[in-house]
């Protein structure tokens, strides 16, 4: 293997478990966090990473596997996974001396070893955690960090002073009402992932200050009731997934200053009330100047909109002028 494909691949052996099936898009993100791939001339760091990708399939080194719903992943990802056997066999010979570690929890303290410069560390099954000052070795180090599954309240200080941080996931944090202030210093944030964290009911307005974010993923944050007013700030952002998401008032007016978006996921609205209608009728004046959308999934979410006596001319004019001028458009989910 070339250099940089070697490092790729030693990452993930090193931090997936045999078995594990990733995100592509998320391992592509965490080798670009990494500063494992650096654009050239002709290719962004993105393409490059597609290619190693297919030159480790071709060498049957990674190999796509059967998207789990279970598992919480959109209909249109492509999951990775290695062969348990080849794993095991390269993991005994790639990996004395890794720099990026898979934490577990033993009795409420995790096992990250220290003396190395961890840069990726990623906390898998974090219930029994106690997150203090002192929990990850050499801090500044990291630039991608994975911690899921916990009841914690608020997220330490500490973990929101990682300057160097690109690739942040804090999944399924069902105890975690709000995000501080403090969450805008991570200037070099390019991805974030808050996926199940239930009770987060409102976003930083500091979060606005994160502009070099292009991932976002707030799925199943059904306790979200609003969107800020900085989020107009984020003109890099190029993927948003709201899905399993409140109705949120003027959210056609937030989404519509989004013009740099390609994938939107507004699937599985958890709308009940007689107003929510009308929001969510408000969708179609930011949804129509979102012009280089390629990935649209609104499953789902007309059932809310059109639960009421409604003509199918009129279903359709609505429709119509939801997806009118988004000529780019590849994907379009209406189940």
């Amino acid at each position: 293997m070339p250099p940089d494909l070697r490092l790729c691949f030693d990452y993930y052996c090193a931090v997936f478990p045999t078995g594990h099936n990733i995100v592509k898009d998320d391992l592509v993100h965490q080798w670009i966090a990494l500063h494992l791939i650096e654009p050239s001339e002709t290719l962004s760091a993105a393409q490059i990473a597609e290619e190693h990708i297919t030159r480790l399939q071709n060498m049957s080194f990674l190999q796509t596997a059967e998207l789990d719903h279970a598992s919480g992943a959109n209909k249109g990802a492509i999951l990775l996974t290695m062969d348990g056997a080849v794993h095991n066999l390269i993991a005994t010979t790639f990996l004395e001396n890794s720099s990026y570690h898979l934490a577990t929890n033993h009795h409420g303290k995790l096992d990250v070893p220290y003396g190395k410069y961890i840069r990726a560390l990623r906390c898998v099954g974090c219930s029994n955690v106690e997150f203090k000052g002192g929990s990850f070795p050499h801090e500044k180090w990291l630039r991608v960090l994975e911690l899921t599954e916990s009841s914690v309240l608020k997220l330490p200080d500490y973990i929101l002073q990682l300057k160097h941080l690109g690739y942040l996931k804090i999944s399924k944090f069902t105890g975690l009402v709000t995000l501080p202030e403090s969450v805008g210093h991570l200037k070099n944030l390019f991805h974030i992932d808050l996926s199940g964290c239930s009770r987060l009911a409102a976003l930083p307005e500091s979060f606005g200050d994160l502009v070099n974010l292009t991932h976002v993923n707030l799925s199943r944050c059904h306790g979200l009731t609003e969107l800020p007013q900085p989020l107009q700030k984020l003109g890099k952002l190029v993927h948003l997934d709201l899905s399993f998401w409140s109705c949120f008032e003027g959210i056609g007016e937030r989404l519509g200053g989004l013009t740099n978006l390609e994938h939107l996921n507004l699937s599985h609205p958890c709308c009940h009330l007689v107003q929510h209608r009308s929001d969510l009728q408000g969708l179609k004046d930011g949804l129509c100047k979102l012009t280089k959308l390629r990935y649209l999934n609104l499953s789902a979410c007309l059932n809310p909109i059109f639960n009421y006596p409604q003509s199918q001319e009129d279903s359709l004019k609505f429709l119509g002028e939801c997806v009118s001028g988004l000529s780019s458009l590849e994907h379009l989910d209406l189940s």
